[in-house]
């Protein structure tokens, strides 16, 4: 039986026993095995990215603790997104002693990854970024937003045949509007809200999935509702690394989006098959749940 993570976040929420023991953080303090755990996730200055919220989501359901965030020098864990890459750029992780946990995350574009002790990698998000770190190849695959239906309960009914999920950048684009007039019963599913329970909780409610947004893909994935990747048809398509990064984790073939013209119902576009990668995604959110780092 699937297990769900919704009782988990009361008791994350409780405040820490004065009788549990000491442990050391990544800043040299010692506190209570209750205390938050620090994490670092994206966070733009006028929006916030579903993919990057969903992070201490899933990681207080699976540790059972609260989460707070912190700079990325100061984190005890990096989870989902790309963000690898603000690692990579920081000086102060170079000397940094204590360890930093990597627990399913990636990197956005390829780089020559500079020598970072302090990481102690349980998963990355896919083979490229598994590559690029010089890992091991036993290092587990996957990203943790495949975890998502185990943060809800199951959806008792679908409400619509697609939801469409656009990046933030997207959301109010022409672009959209137009998939969304021409797609019988279809939604939009707006990435900026400050709620990303609710987010899940609707793209559950959907039949199949249209999305421009990784995340939105992945979370379709996890509930294993057949979704395609869509960009705009007058779009210049190149290899999307991060996009590739997932797909190969899963077994997913399709390494480019699908095109879609100005007036397109999406039904014409879309295959009516449930895609094959989708019988072993339950072997993936398997091996990235028991990777999960003792914190």
């Amino acid at each position: 039986m699937k297990r769900s993570f919704a009782s988990l976040f009361t008791r994350s929420a409780q405040p820490p026993s004065s009788q549990s023991g000491a442990v050391a953080t990544s800043t040299g303090k010692r506190h209570g095995r209750g205390a938050p755990i620090k994490m670092h996730w994206w966070r733009g200055p006028d929006c916030r990215n579903f993919g990057d919220e969903l992070s201490p989501i899933v990681v207080r359901a699976m540790a059972g603790r609260a989460v707070e965030r912190a700079p990325i020098h100061q984190a005890d864990l990096l989870a989902i997104g790309s963000i690898l890459q603000a690692a990579a750029r920081s000086t102060q992780l170079t000397i940094r002693r204590e360890p930093l946990h990597v627990w399913g995350t990636g990197i956005i574009t390829p780089l020559d990854f500079p020598r970072l002790p302090c990481l102690s990698t349980s998963a990355v998000r896919g083979p490229l970024t598994r590559n690029v770190l010089r890992l091991r190849q036993s290092v587990p695959l996957g990203d943790p937003g495949l975890l998502a239906d185990r943060l809800i309960e199951p959806a008792e009914s679908k409400e619509w045949a697609w939801g469409v999920i656009p990046h933030h950048s997207q959301v109010e684009s022409g672009f959209v509007r137009r998939i969304l007039e021409h797609t019988p019963k279809s939604t939009l599913i707006d990435v900026r809200g400050p709620y990303p329970l609710a987010t899940i909780t609707k793209i559950a409610k959907c039949d199949r999935i249209a999305s421009t947004s990784l995340h939105g893909l992945i979370v379709a994935d996890a509930f294993k509702i057949p979704n395609i990747w869509i960009s705009p048809q007058r779009e210049r398509r190149g290899l999307n690394w991060k996009f590739a990064d997932y797909f190969l984790s899963v077994g997913r073939s399709l390494f480019q989006p699908l095109s879609v013209p100005e007036s397109a119902d999406l039904n014409e576009i879309a295959g009516s098959e449930k895609p094959d990668y989708l019988a072993d995604i339950d072997l993936v959110k398997e091996c990235i749940a028991a990777a999960f780092p003792a914190l």
